[in-house]
């Protein structure tokens, strides 16, 4: 199985944080959010082959790559301009056919609960879906559902028809793609991201399952989830 860390976004509501530090190289206690991803991946997938992506302030996170051992170091896929994190994904299964597992590089996880997920993999014969409760005035990416298998994925506007304090499931930035599901869909274009083109395509082929992500998870996407991010790293490994 290959791994792909996407690190390539501007990170624009960190602002002035990101002006000068791409957002996964953001210090959460000892370590940046990237390079505690890469750790926990390394560990719990030992056998994969490890990918992170860079543009934006993208020398700062090559450089910061140096400093992991060569044998557990991952491939830096350089961008100019990002491509869009669909079109990043299938260009890395196109030139690297495999089973793959794709992760923000803005997620501060648990190492129990990649874990659990890695042995569900194990049993899994549809490509996965990570996601979590959330209400609906907060949730940007929705998960519809049959049972355990995903319908569609609906980004910005999915709320418009749903009450406030509605819960909902949503996206939680962690992919497994089969191989096979991903060597049918269409290519993307340009600017196109995982979610909701990718998905969606898979989705559309009855190979996408959902995963309920019950540990802890933040998503660094805000000064308070910045501060989240933090104490759960000094609390978690």
């Amino acid at each position: 199985m290959n791994i792909l860390i996407l690190a390539a976004g501007l990170g624009t509501r960190l602002r002035p944080l990101t002006e000068t530090t791409p957002k996964p190289l953001l210090r959460i206690g000892d370590e940046s959010i990237l390079h505690r991803l890469i750790r926990q991946c390394g560990s719990v997938f030992s056998d994969s082959t490890m990918f992170v992506n860079g543009s934006y302030l993208a020398t700062q996170i090559a450089n910061s790559l140096v400093s992991i051992s060569v044998l557990q170091r991952p491939y830096f896929i350089w961008e100019p301009q990002p491509l869009g994190t669909a079109v990043t994904t299938l260009r890395l299964y196109d030139a690297e056919p495999a089973d793959l597992l794709v992760i923000h590089g803005d997620l501060v996880i648990t190492a129990e609960g990649l874990e659990v997920f890695k042995n569900h993999l194990l049993l899994a014969s549809s490509s996965v879906l990570a996601t979590h409760q959330r209400q609906s005035n907060s949730a940007r990416s929705i998960v519809s559902h049959k049972g355990n298998q995903v319908v569609s994925v609906i980004e910005n506007t999915a709320t418009d028809n749903l009450s406030d304090g509605e819960t909902v499931r949503v996206n939680s930035g962690i992919y497994y793609f089969k191989s096979p599901h991903l060597s049918t869909v269409a290519r993307p274009l340009p600017g196109e991201n995982i979610s909701p083109r990718l998905l969606n395509a898979v989705a559309a082929t009855g190979e996408l399952e959902i995963w309920d992500w019950a540990y802890q998870r933040v998503s660094v996407d805000s000064f308070e989830s910045l501060e989240s991010a933090t104490l759960l790293a000094k609390s978690n490994s």
